[in-house]
């Protein structure tokens, strides 16, 4: 699951813009800062993302999101290591479990073969 990062024409309310990459994929929506038109309720939608980023505003995202990419590198591998490392104890507790239920059978089926050499 990715979160979408979004960019928007900014506000006091609007959400800013974010460098999140929580899977493995990043995902941003560019809507447009056309504010004029965004909040004119007559305006078509079509005009309210009618907006060209220019090269310095994508660069921006560019730098937003190598940022995001460079955290999740970062954290990701401490998330897969504690994942692998609770998948080992969670065998091992069950190979120890294992052991345990054939040391008390083998101990079982030694009294039982013990009992029946007393029998015969």
């Amino acid at each position: 699951m990715s979160i979408c990062n979004i960019d928007i024409c900014a506000t006091r309310d609007s959400v800013p813009p974010g460098s999140l990459v929580t899977g493995p994929i990043g995902y941003v929506r560019l809507h447009g800062r056309n504010a004029e038109a965004w909040f004119d309720r007559k305006a078509p939608v079509e005009r309210k993302y009618d907006y060209l980023y220019s090269e310095s505003e994508l660069e921006e995202w560019t730098a937003r999101f190598l940022e995001g990419g460079e955290n999740n590198l970062r954290s990701n591998p401490r998330d897969e290591q504690a994942l692998f490392e609770a998948k080992i104890q969670e065998l091992q507790a069950k190979v120890g479990e294992l052991v345990l239920e054939r040391d008390v059978l083998k101990k079982r089926w030694a009294q039982i073969q013990e009992s029946r050499e007393k029998t015969s």
